[in-house]
């Protein structure tokens, strides 16, 4: 019986753990989208609503893809990224590092936009702190390609 104790204590544990690491990713994942400095660069309809968001992915993944994000009001969807993604002239964003150590983070990625002739490239490198439940973007750098 004890040992069936310390089993199900270290399977709640482990269950914890992991909610919480969805969680973080999560909260990460949209202190990135949602980040001010990006939104100028976002692409938007003849309506002035932004786009749908495109994640492209190389394996193995940083994050699960089933967060349940949205940008705009639409679900963001996520893609396998391939040579074929920047040929179709859609925005993208492709995550070069998602990396979660404990209270702070360390994020790269780069945000395809623009036009199919005429495509353009922003590099974003963010630091983020976790301060109690909540994640804050301690410094941002932002460099067009």
């Amino acid at each position: 019986m004890k040992k069936l104790k310390v089993i199900i204590f270290f399977v709640f544990i482990s269950i914890c753990a992991i909610g919480q690491t969805r969680n973080d990713q999560a909260q990460i994942l949209k202190k990135c989208i949602d980040l001010p400095e990006l939104q100028s660069y976002l692409m938007t309809d003849a309506e002035g609503n932004i786009q749908q968001l495109n994640i492209y992915y190389w394996h193995p993944l940083s994050f699960p893809l089933d967060l349940g994000l949205t940008k705009g009001g639409k679900d963001i969807i996520y893609k396998v990224m391939s040579a074929d993604a920047e040929k179709a002239g859609d925005p993208f964003i492709l995550f070069q590092k998602f990396l979660i150590t404990g209270d702070v983070a360390k994020i790269v990625f780069d945000y395809h936009y623009g036009t199919t002739n005429n495509s353009k490239l922003l590099q974003v490198n963010l630091d983020l702190k976790k301060i109690g439940d909540e994640w804050s973007v301690a410094k941002a750098l932002l460099t067009n390609q």
